[in-house]
């Protein structure tokens, strides 16, 4: 069992892209028993998980979600709000958790991709450190990996994780 590198993934951008990033990347899996006399078990997305209302801008995910291409990047079980500003952006925050530690290469591509920005800030409270990253527009800013000689008093959320 791994440790939680968990905290917040921030995504900035065009409402409608913010909207495709999350609609196409994150996905629920649930097992399904074919045929209960051999259990034959199969894996499948459960569409019914993450639900997306564009028009009244929320989106709604009832079970741990995966976010596609990344090594272990969960999002946790949310209600979250996507207000739309006079320009057509937003600025959604999301609590998510990655196995170990959270790899910036993912969320390179994401941003590129559907050009957006993204900011994660997260903490391991097992091996006592954080994690930042910042990424405008497909262009890496910052990745850094803070480790602390007093992690709880340092650090500023030193009960995520572990």
């Amino acid at each position: 069992m791994p440790n939680w590198c968990e905290g917040m993934l921030k995504i900035r951008g065009k409402q409608e892209k913010v909207l495709d990033l999350l609609a196409e990347n994150l996905q629920v899996w649930k097992r399904t028993i074919i045929n209960e006399h051999t259990f034959d078990i199969r894996e499948e997305i459960d569409k019914e998980a993450i639900k997306i209302n564009r028009e009244e801008g929320w989106v709604y995910v009832s079970e741990l979600a995966y976010i596609k291409g990344t090594h272990r990047n969960f999002v946790e079980p949310n209600d979250i709000e996507v207000y739309e500003d006079k320009n057509g952006n937003t600025c959604i925050a999301i609590e998510m958790k990655g196995a170990w530690d959270i790899l910036s290469d993912p969320y390179i591509d994401l941003s590129k991709q559907y050009n957006v920005d993204i900011k994660i800030e997260a903490f391991e409270q097992g091996m006592e450190f954080s994690r930042y990253v910042l990424i405008e527009k497909g262009e890496l800013k910052e990745d850094k990996k803070i480790e602390y000689d007093d992690y709880v008093w340092d650090c500023v959320m030193p009960n995520l994780g572990g």
